[in-house]
């Protein structure tokens, strides 16, 4: 599975996203700070930073745009109690690949972290209906048989 970093002034933010993630067998790192956010995501480790707005001692969307500097390829969800437009725009014209405001549903965002970490590892699959498009294989299935 993947290695994912959680950065949250919160412990118990830290804590029950962590615990979260590692029932679906990831492996979490936390982070509590901007410093220590940078330090850890510039190693390059992380399939998927959960970046939480605001942090202490720095601005949040400071620390995402460095990371996004230095590793442009990063996967980073912003999760905030920032509701408003421009932040949200702003997160993601630096690079953010979603903004999920507070309070959000568990299930809702581990849904959005396993597509981000399918994308991540090239998983494309397009699904409607009886109709599965696997772009990876080019492959095409209907109701389960495969069409040549």
């Amino acid at each position: 599975m993947a290695r994912v970093l959680v950065v949250d002034a919160e412990p118990r933010t830290v804590l029950v996203l962590g615990r979260a993630l590692e029932e679906y067998g990831h492996s979490v790192d936390a982070a509590y700070d901007g410093p220590q956010t940078l330090e850890l995501a510039n190693t390059g480790a992380y399939q998927l930073v959960l970046l939480v707005l605001p942090l202490p001692a720095s601005s949040g969307v400071d620390v995402l745009r460095r990371i996004i500097a230095a590793r442009p390829e990063q996967q980073v969800i912003v999760l905030s109690a920032l509701r408003d437009v421009e932040t949200k725009v702003r997160c993601l014209d630096l690079g953010a690949v979603d903004y999920v405001t507070k309070p959000f549903s568990l299930a809702e965002l581990l849904a959005r972290v396993r597509r981000r970490l399918a994308d991540a590892n090239g998983e494309r699959v397009l699904r409607a209906g009886p109709v599965t498009l696997d772009l990876q294989r080019r492959a095409v299935e209907i109701g389960g048989d495969s069409i040549p």
